[in-house]
């Protein structure tokens, strides 16, 4: 087989994993995760089920992309960020605000892909840990630079800080939405994290 046709075959298989993954998402906004058979899927998807099987061992599977974007919704997000004159402080609350939304839009669907990507790939939950590292440390870096955080704590510490603070809130509450609201919880226990890394605290 020549590089034309390789080329050919991989861009097919991609473009069909792509149709699969856009009729989950769909299927799963419109009847929720657990009512979506993977029947419907491939019907949506217009492959058979085997094809379905193919590029997903379970139905699970296809919430992957739900990770992938967004970690590209939060890069975004913190590039729109980075040349804001606010305090540092005020930007980390809004990036984890946005972050508390993109939760809150289907709890029982980001409780099943946070799943997916604990089971899944050792790689693909580290290139996920890390893009997010990097987009919280970006503004925590700014912060230390302009004076608003301590200096006696390393940038990384810091950011694992903060975003263990989200994770155990996420988590606790995709365990049991009805306890709190989260993006009102996120506010009040980013603003506690963030008052223990301000400049000066000890």
């Amino acid at each position: 087989m020549n590089p034309v046709e390789i080329s050919r075959r991989e861009r097919k298989k991609d473009e069909t994993r792509e149709r699969i993954n856009q009729a989950a998402l769909q299927l799963f906004d419109q009847k929720g995760f657990d009512a979506t058979t993977v029947d419907e899927i491939v019907a949506a998807a217009d492959v058979a089920k085997g094809t379905f099987f193919n590029y997903f061992p379970r139905k699970e599977a296809a919430l992957a992309v739900i990770c992938e974007r967004q970690v590209e919704g939060l890069e975004q997000f913190v590039d729109g960020l980075i040349d804001d004159a606010r305090p540092v402080r005020e930007k980390l609350l809004d990036t984890f605000a946005f972050g508390a939304q993109q939760h809150a839009a289907d709890p029982a669907l980001h409780r099943h892909s946070i799943v997916e990507l604990l089971r899944g790939s050792l790689e693909d939950a580290i290139n996920i840990n890390e893009r997010v590292q990097s987009s919280v440390g970006r503004l925590v870096q700014q912060g230390c630079e302009r004076g608003e955080f301590r200096s006696d704590v390393p940038v990384e510490r810091l950011t694992y800080v903060l975003r263990g603070v989200f994770f155990m809130t996420m988590l606790v509450w995709l365990h049991c939405p009805e306890l709190f609201d989260f993006k009102t919880e996120i506010q009040a226990r980013m603003s506690i994290a963030l008052d223990g890394l301000a400049a000066g605290a000890r």
